[in-house]
């Protein structure tokens, strides 16, 4: 289904705009948390902690070839306002760096081959296959971005998601193993694709161009290494638990890392995609730029202390009630992953922010020192106190990492963002250990209890803090309900 992008440009602001994407964005991705988490709990009834850490394992290794990664050439193609002459040439450039990245990873499953690492190097096959597979993924997301059609590539990313959910727990409980994980990575592209063709349209299809396509290879490899950076700041930890602490171990802190970033993975960092374009088309105005990040940051971070401080306090007896013994020792490693995750409003406001603006230096030297950060917390944590203290390393690392991103953003008003930002999140974790204290040990209805009052206190702080851009986001969706109701009122 094609939109007139010109005609929807003259009937909405910008403003709007992103309200309404942010909100499409929010809801699917809340509906796909949803599906995804009842997923991971499903899988972990038919997989084991090995099984899980082998699959993870494989994607850690081959996270390294995500300085190839064609998924910063969308940004380019948005930052240049040339999509529509561009996205062509795009197309054989991603095609070339996914090809090269499955060349790469094929060679890598050899090498693990060579040690005898037969189920690893298998799925480092299947890896390789699901690069080469998705190379015109991102020109076609990068045409909804263009359009501003936010509706369109959270729906797609939503079907994409339903399906490998679905797909993976139903191969493992065929009996496929870590192989369920990994498999469906490939169907689940291409669904993903038909989807965001059939809402924005296919590309014009035309032959190499080498000067064109040379204009955008730089940024494109600037922004695949970031992108690499970027990756391993997830990955790593999981890459050094593997080499640290075994399969079986790396099974519990994976998973658990998974199932407490549902939140970020799924929310924060799919608002990324309606704040990038926005910010990109405002480009000429630092100052607006820079108080469109900060509402952001604010709003993301707001919502993510509320739902992260919940999940930390619900989820010890949702995983005890649903899920086999076998997974109960990754309870605390799935509380305090999530604690770490609640500055990632942060990371994703300054690192749209910093994208918009073309500021690739500054962007790789702060991915780089997180990477450092990322993987020398789980590893001081793993040498003195095991998995346990990996966890905590990980999570203190992931922490600080978000607030770094504050002083990108603080533009001239520093002081009042400090004390609309950084003191709600820190009051929130005060709110969030007085639950604890009041919860932790005793029943289900005590701590039910204690998550409905946390919600209550720290919704109510974030609500004065910043309450004039969370009522404008609340009025902007009441009023297309609103509208919405009005107009099938007067159809009928």
């Amino acid at each position: 289904m094609r939109t007139n992008f010109k005609k929807q440009l003259k009937g909405d602001d910008l403003k709007s705009r992103t309200i309404h994407g942010a909100f499409w964005n929010v809801f699917f991705a809340v509906f796909n948390k949803v599906i995804t988490a009842v997923g991971q709990f499903s899988l972990a009834w038919f997989l084991s902690p090995k099984d899980m850490g082998l699959a993870n394992m494989a994607q850690a290794a081959v996270a390294f070839t995500a300085i190839l990664s064609v998924g910063g050439l969308g940004d380019v193609l948005l930052q240049r306002r040339r999509f529509e002459q561009e996205a062509g040439q795009a197309f054989w450039l991603s095609v070339f760096f996914s090809t090269l990245t499955a060349l790469i990873i094929g060679g890598m499953a050899v090498i693990g081959s060579w040690f005898g690492k037969t189920q690893i190097h298998l799925l480092i096959w299947l890896l390789a296959l699901n690069a080469l597979v998705g190379a015109p993924a991102t020109i076609l997301a990068a045409g909804l971005k263009h359009r501003l059609d936010y509706k369109g590539l959270a729906f797609s990313q939503f079907v994409g998601g339903l399906f490998y959910t679905v797909g993976a727990v139903f191969l493992a409980w065929m009996g496929w193993g870590p192989f369920a994980l990994i498999v469906t990575l490939i169907p689940k592209q291409i669904v993903t694709m038909i989807f965001m063709v059939w809402r924005g349209g296919a590309f014009k299809a035309e032959w190499p161009q080498w000067n064109v396509i040379q204009k955008l290879v730089k940024p494109t490899f600037s922004l695949g290494l970031s992108g690499l950076l970027v990756g391993l700041q997830t990955q790593a930890p999981i890459f050094i638990c593997g080499v640290m602490l075994g399969a079986e171990k790396t099974g519990y802190f994976s998973w658990a890392w998974l199932v407490a970033g549902q939140v970020v993975f799924l929310l924060a960092t799919n608002l990324r995609e309606v704040l990038f374009p926005t910010l990109a088309s405002i480009s000429e105005d630092e100052r607006r730029m820079v108080r469109a990040a900060q509402k952001g940051a604010r709003s993301i971070t707001a919502f993510l202390c509320v739902t992260c401080g919940l999940q930390s306090l619900w989820l010890p007896s949702l995983i005890g009630l649903f899920l086999p013994e076998k997974w109960h020792p990754a309870i605390p490693l799935a509380v305090i992953f999530t604690v770490g995750l609640i500055t990632q409003g942060i990371w994703v406001s300054g690192m749209a922010f910093l994208n918009a603006r073309g500021k690739y230096g500054p962007m790789l030297w702060i991915s780089f020192s997180q990477v450092l950060i990322n993987g020398f917390g789980p590893f001081l944590g793993a040498w003195t106190g095991g998995i346990l203290g990996a966890s905590i390393g990980c999570s203190v690392a992931t922490f600080c990492g978000g607030l770094i991103y504050f002083f990108f953003i603080r533009g001239t008003n520093a002081p009042n963002y400090l004390r609309g930002l950084i003191l709600p999140t820190f009051l929130s974790l005060a709110f969030l250990v007085l639950s604890f204290e009041i919860s932790w040990g005793r029943g289900l209805l005590i701590q039910v209890m204690a998550g409905v009052l946390f919600v209550l206190l720290d919704g109510w702080v974030w609500w004065r803090v910043d309450k004039d851009s969370l009522r404008e986001v609340f009025e902007h969706l009441a009023g297309k309900k609103f509208r919405l109701g009005n107009r099938l009122g007067e159809k009928a």
